[in-house]
């Protein structure tokens, strides 16, 4: 008898966020072991909002604006016959095949998403890339409303929902509350760059200088609170952050000297306890692997795997005696994210 696992597709929120998750662990060494993934993204989403580790270039936030914008247009001009799943699919593979031969070689090496299938037209990512920047685009004003997915945002154009403004006073299964906003009519709204009409007959991968300036300003304006938005509205900060080597870590990040002078006090204290709580489950993964190998692996590996333990117990800095682990709860809670504590 065949069997298979799957999940009921409730809505399409749900359906990206499991897509994401299922990207994430086909990740070399990114599998949860520990179970300490909503409190990594909860100081990822205080910290960095927008921004998810399966993005590839900035580019895509310009680029993935700029199709929208033109979706909509044609929407205002005519009754639209084609959704935006299917617009989107067909213009994301041409943008894809534009790059790569503006590229000419090591499309994959630069970001270009789908880039290992060079010009071919007959092959797609499972992914595209204005599911997995949408948030981001939410996240930074450059689409409106900022609760709907992708495909309600689509359908929204096209004057298909409705009845989306009590949606958007819902949280879970309940109903909004609020008759005066539950009967505003919706604006599906999107924010692109200044760029040529012909700005597709010579797209590249890197930002333009316009581009660069849209999304800088629209970070600073809709997220000036974070860390990013910091960074980018303090130019020591900013160039401290970009000197870092590339082969740096996430300890090199916190001990900036800029870190603690430029960002405001509240966001210090999230980037402190970020660093208390990186060195933690830096010796706690140590540690688990020991365990396995210990039980599971040879010899050889469990020894290798203790040498990294007492190498680790040596050279790791002190766990900072204010570290508080209710702070991280607080963050957890700020950023809609939950943990069983024990």
């Amino acid at each position: 008898m065949a069997s298979s696992v799957g999940w009921i597709d409730f809505s399409s929120d749900h359906r990206d966020k499991a897509k994401t998750v299922i990207d994430l662990l086909s990740e070399p060494g990114v599998l949860d072991e520990l179970g300490v993934g909503s409190v990594l993204v909860s100081f990822a989403d205080r910290m960095f909002p927008g921004i998810s580790t399966i993005q590839t270039r900035a580019k895509y936030f310009t680029l993935t604006a700029l199709l929208l914008n033109e979706y909509k247009s044609r929407a205002e001009r005519r009754k639209q016959t084609v959704t935006l799943e299917q617009f989107l699919e067909r213009r994301e593979l041409d943008c894809r095949v534009a790059l790569v031969e503006s590229q000419k070689a090591d499309a994959k090496e630069t970001g270009i998403i789908g880039g290992s299938f060079g010009s071919r037209t007959d092959r797609n990512v499972v992914r595209r890339p204005s599911s997995i920047y949408w948030r981001g685009l939410q996240s930074f004003g450059i689409v409106s409303p900022p609760t709907l997915s992708l495909p309600e945002w689509g359908r929204l154009v096209t004057d298909q929902l409705g009845h989306l403004s009590t949606m958007l006073q819902s949280t879970g299964s309940q109903k909004g509350d609020d008759p005066d906003v539950a009967h505003q009519p919706l604006s599906a709204r999107v924010n692109a760059p200044e760029v040529p009409v012909d700005y597709q007959d010579d797209l590249t991968i890197d930002l333009t200088i316009s581009e660069a300036r849209f999304l800088h300003d629209r970070i600073i304006a809709f997220q000036p609170h974070s860390l990013l938005g910091q960074i980018l509205s303090r130019p020591r900060l900013m160039r401290d952050v970009l000197n870092l080597p590339a082969s740096a870590g996430f300890e090199a990040f916190p001990a900036l000297p800029s870190i603690r002078a430029s960002v405001d006090s509240s966001m210090a204290e999230v980037v402190h306890h970020a660093r208390g709580f990186w060195q933690i489950m830096e010796g706690a993964h140590i540690r688990y692997n020991c365990l396995l190998q210990q039980r599971f692996g040879t010899p050889d590996l469990a020894k290798e795997f203790l040498e990294d333990w007492e190498e680790w117990r040596g050279s790791t800095l002190p766990i900072p005696t204010d570290w508080n682990l209710e702070f991280v709860w607080r963050v957890m809670s700020k950023t809609g994210h939950t943990a069983t504590e024990s």
